[in-house]
C-alpha cells in the first residue's frame, strides 16, 4: 500500500484499530475512566488526522475516496461522536453496571460511518452500512435494564 493511500484513509485506519485496542484493554482492565480516555484519544487522533490528509483524491482505493465532502463529514461525525462520548461519561459514572463496552460500540458507530461517507462502491457502502447497524442496534439496547431509560417505570 503506497503512503499517500495510507495518509489519505489514515482517520478511518484510526477508527478502525481503536476498538480493537479498546477490547484488548478492556479484557484485562475493566476501568470507566480509562476506557472514556481511550475513546477520547481516539476521537481526537482521527479527527487531527483529517487535517493530514491530503486534498484531492490522490492515493484513493478504487472502493473508497476522501475528498473534501467526505473529509468534512467525517468530522463532523468524529466532533459528534466525541460530544455524546463526554455527554455519556458523565451520565454512565452514576451507574454501577459494567459501561466500558458503550464507547466501544460508539467508536465502532462513528467508523461504519465514516466508511460510508468515503464509499465509491455499493460493496463499501454495504459494509459500512453493517458495521454501523450492528453497533446501533447494540448500543440501542445498551441500557435495557433501565426502566426509566425503556419508558416503562
Amino acid at each position: 500500500m503506497p503512503v499517500e493511500m495510507l495518509i489519505n484513509l489514515l482517520p478511518v485506519v484510526v477508527l478502525g484499530i481503536f476498538p480493537v485496542l479498546m477490547l484488548l484493554v478492556t479484557a484485562f482492565r475493566r476501568s470507566h475512566g480509562f476506557i472514556f480516555g481511550m475513546a477520547v484519544l481516539g476521537f481526537v487522533l482521527a479527527f487531527g488526522s483529517l487535517f493530514f490528509s491530503g486534498s484531492g483524491s490522490s492515493g484513493d482505493t478504487d472502493f473508497l475516496i476522501m475528498d473534501d465532502y467526505a473529509r468534512y463529514y467525517i468530522g463532523l461525525l468524529i466532533f459528534a461522536a466525541l460530544l455524546v462520548s463526554f455527554f455519556s461519561f458523565k451520565y454512565y459514572s452514576r451507574s454501577k453496571k459494567r459501561k466500558e463496552e458503550y464507547y466501544i460500540l460508539l467508536v465502532l458507530a462513528t467508523f461504519g460511518s465514516s466508511i460510508m461517507v468515503m464509499s465509491m462502491h455499493f460493496i463499501s457502502f454495504f459494509l459500512g452500512l453493517e458495521v454501523l447497524s450492528v453497533s446501533l442496534y447494540t448500543l440501542i439496547a445498551y441500557s435495557r435494564s433501565n426502566l426509566p431509560g425503556t419508558g416503562l417505570a
